[in-house]
């Protein structure tokens, strides 16, 4: 395979990754939101597991910084979320 065809078949790999992560997001999304709409889990307990899974992605990855950060972003943004589900939705969800 010439260096060309293996570069638009890694793009088209990023690209169907990219897809499956916003589907996968909107799937999650949309899950949150009936859990919480049905009163199945209160957002608070939602919002309380996805702050213990931040903590324990830091901890498995030893507090290393650039891990800490973008999982407190990441987290962040999850946790502001949860009281919009509609907003989160149509934002494309966590980036």
């Amino acid at each position: 395979m010439e260096l060309e065809e293996r570069l638009k078949h890694l793009e088209n790999l990023c690209h169907n990754n990219t897809q499956r992560r916003l589907l996968d997001t909107h799937y999650s999304g949309q899950l949150f939101n009936y859990l919480v709409q049905s009163g199945v889990v209160p957002a608070n307990k939602l919002q309380q597991e996805i702050y213990r899974i931040g903590e324990s992605i830091k901890d498995y990855h030893k507090q290393d910084p650039y891990i800490c950060q973008i999982t407190n972003e990441h987290t962040a943004q999850w946790l502001s979320h949860i009281e919009e589900p509609k907003e989160f939705l149509l934002s494309g969800g966590v980036s």
